[in-house]
């Protein structure tokens, strides 16, 4: 019902994945789901690479499956971590994930530049900063990693 009262308004509606809050956004294959499920295709996607760590998929393996629907990027980066710390995150497979700064992580960062490189992306990026230090001193640095990233994809 929201796709069709903002229809002509030049608002874009989509989804992002979530990790593991709320459980059904959480893998690629859910994200695709509820696209599909919806039955319009002007429905668009927000791909946050570090989320789908929280769902026990990898970003590299999402992409392929939702990069027709991408309208909007999210690039942050998580550790993987051997036990439960205070901030971290529990995926539905029990492994344990906090944030880091962006490059340093699992989340996949410049793989997944340059499969946005590679298909000419040209819509928003987004970063998600949260690794503990000082916000801004870890914004420059994420974008610093991001700049070099597509520099090099």
């Amino acid at each position: 019902m929201a796709a069709e009262r903002v229809k002509g308004s030049g608002v874009t509606l989509a989804i992002e994945d979530f990790g593991v809050y709320p459980a059904f956004t959480a893998t690629a294959a859910q994200c695709l789901e509820t696209l599909r499920a919806s039955d319009r295709n002007d429905i668009k996607f927000v791909f946050d690479n570090g989320n789908f760590l929280l769902g026990d998929d990898t970003p590299t393996h999402a992409y392929p499956l939702v990069k027709d629907r991408i309208i909007h990027v999210h690039i942050k980066d998580l550790a993987l971590l051997d036990r439960a710390e205070p901030g971290s995150y529990l995926t539905p497979s029990g492994r344990h994930c906090s944030g880091c700064n962006i490059g340093d992580g699992a989340a996949e960062v410049a793989e997944c530049l340059e499969l946005l490189k590679a298909d000419c992306f040209d819509g928003w990026l987004s970063l998600e900063v949260g690794g503990g230090g000082d916000p801004l001193d870890e914004a420059v640095h994420g974008a610093k990693v991001v700049a070099d990233g597509w520099e090099r994809g």
